[in-house]
Parts: C-alpha cells; sequence; structure tokens
C-alpha cells in the first residue's frame, strides 16, 4: 500500500458522510505498496481502510468488491466493503475509483511454519468458495509474462536475459494444461496477510483476484512465505499440510509445484522491473515503496536449480 494520490480532510469528511460515516479522527497515508493509494482511517464507527485504485477503471474494481464482500459473508477472515448511499461498493473520489473496507485486527505475522500452515488451510478454504459473481480474467498469466519478457529481454545484462529466456522454456508448457480453478488472491505476501495468536484474522489487497489454477495461488504464497525453501522443508511441508487438511491437490499438480513456482518468480520479477521503471520518479516525493526487482531474480535463480 502507497499513496499516489494526497487527500485532505476537507475533500474527504463528504465523501464519508455520504458512506454513513462522521467524525473523522485522523487519516494518514499507509505506505509500502507498489500501486493503489491507500489511507487509514479512524473514526466514531471504527477503523477503515480507503482505497484510491490508480490503476485500472471502476468498472474493473467492482467485480473484486463484489468477491470481498461475498467471501465476507462466507465467514472467511475477508473485510466487509462499506457501500456508499446509493449502494455502489465503488464510489469516486480525486477522480479515481475509491473503496472502503472494514479494518480488521492483527498484525503482519512472520512466516513461520504455524503461519504457513494457516495460509494453506486459508488458501484451501477459498479455492472451495463458489460465488455466482463475474469470472475476472487471470492477471500476471503466461501470455502477459511471455509480452513483458520480450519487452524487458533487450534491457537487462546478458545473464538476466539468458534466466528469462529459460524460465519461459521451462514453465509454458506447464501453463498450456488445463488445471483445476478456482477463485484465487494471486498475492498472498505476509503483508496481505493479519494475524493474532497465530490465527489469521484479515487476507487484504484483493485487487489481483481472478479465477485462475488454484497451483499459481499456492505458487505464489510458498515463494511469499518460504522463499526458495524446498517442499519438503517445515515451512512449504507446513502450508502444504494446512492445504491438504481442507482441499487435497491432484498428483500432477503437486508434481507441477515446483515449476509453476519458478513462474510466480518470474512474474514478481518482472512486474518489479515495470514498477521500479515507472514509479522511480514519484518515489521521492510521495510515500511510495518500490520494492527490488533483484530479490525475485535472485528467488528466480535459486528455485531453478531445485525445480
Amino acid at each position: 500500500m502507497s499513496v499516489f494520490t494526497p487527500v485532505s480532510r476537507d475533500q474527504l469528511l463528504p465523501w464519508l458522510a455520504a458512506h454513513g460515516i462522521h467524525d473523522l479522527h485522523e487519516h494518514r497515508g499507509i505506505s509500502g505498496g507498489t500501486v493503489n493509494t491507500n489511507y487509514w482511517l479512524t473514526t466514531a464507527s471504527g477503523d477503515w481502510i480507503l482505497t484510491l485504485v490508480e490503476d485500472r477503471p471502476a468498472s474493473a474494481v467492482r467485480p473484486i468488491m463484489a468477491l470481498m464482500q461475498a467471501l465476507s459473508q462466507a465467514g472467511l477472515p475477508v473485510p466487509a466493503v462499506r457501500a456508499g448511499a446509493n449502494g455502489e461498493l465503488v464510489d469516486r473520489l480525486q477522480d479515481r475509483p475509491a473503496t472502503l473496507v472494514q479494518a480488521l485486527p492483527g498484525d503482519h505475522p512472520a512466516p513461520t511454519a504455524p503461519i504457513c500452515a494457516a495460509v494453506g488451510r486459508f488458501l484451501a478454504d477459498l479455492h472451495q468458495q463458489h460465488p455466482a459473481l463475474e469470472p475476472l480474467p487471470l492477471n500476471f498469466g503466461p501470455d502477459w509474462q511471455q509480452a513483458r519478457a520480450d519487452y524487458w529481454q533487450h534491457q537487462l545484462p546478458a545473464a538476466d536475459s539468458q534466466l528469462l529466456a529459460r524460465t519461459l522454456a521451462r514453465v509454458q508448457p506447464v501453463w498450456a494444461r488445463r488445471w483445476p480453478e478456482a477463485w484465487v488472491h494471486a498475492d498472498l505476501f505476509p503483508d496481505n496477510v493479519l494475524s493474532v495468536d497465530g490465527r489469521i484474522t484479515a487476507v487484504i489487497d484483493w485487487y489481483f483476484a481472478s479465477r485462475g489454477p488454484r497451483l499459481w495461488d499456492l505458487a505464489i504464497a510458498l515463494n511469499a512465505f518460504c522463499g526458495s525453501a524446498g517442499l519438503a522443508e517445515p515451512a512449504p511441508a507446513a502450508m502444504l499440510q494446512g492445504y491438504a487438511a481442507g482441499q487435497r491437490l491432484r498428483a500432477d499438480e503437486a508434481a507441477a509445484l515446483p515449476i509453476m513456482r519458478c513462474s510466480a518468480a518470474l512474474r514478481f520479477w518482472l512486474s518489479r522491473l515495470d514498477a521500479e521503471a515507472s514509479h522511480q520518479a514519484l518515489a521521492a516525493d510521495h510515500a511510495v515503496t518500490i520494492k527490488p526487482p533483484a530479490e525475485y531474480r535472485d528467488l528466480l535463480l535459486e528455485l531453478e536449480q531445485k525445480a
């Protein structure tokens, strides 16, 4: 979460009033993300997260808010969305699509084995949800990876270009197969999870959610929580055991998981390269976090040796 578009108190008060919220005590920008503007709001009716969506129109945000609302109502630890006076889950503020969601308790957890088990169980529970909603297309899948790799291949050092080519050659055949699909979060990092006493209290930042292979969701979470650790090591094994407690992978999914982890690492290497190029000029003047692309390039190199 970051701040790209400043919002003053005077701009915020009438917008909140239209959402039935009064007595704003404090609003402060939240740093740490790479795409949207986020504020933490403290009000007489509780704490809320205001998001101004920077990279897509309201029509693309509404299905995401509808998914969050459905998952929250199904009992998953997902923030409820606050509708405006018109009943819409997405409004406008500062000429941006704007959303308001419940701020749930908890802190970002350290990626211990028990937390990894809880994350695995959350993913299993998520992948069993089938709300009757408009399907959302997969983000950052094989076509996007190919296109962005083609772009960056001629701008990176030779060793990095070779790594791109090797990885695409390995992951594209895996993507060409048909895998069991579900609703996927597709960005499940520790900073998108809140926990209290080892229990997950909230999963946030659903802006990359879609229908997609459940294997993809697991691969992203394994990399984010466990780094390059092999699947038999304690943290990854705990996540897979947590997942199996709610839903079992097919044998071919389990066999493909190491290669899909390479694809997940490639996805974040490429998207961080894009973000670095787009936001570098903003970083000095805004509360913007630019996450290092090299972190996921190095992770990909390590995973490549184990896949």
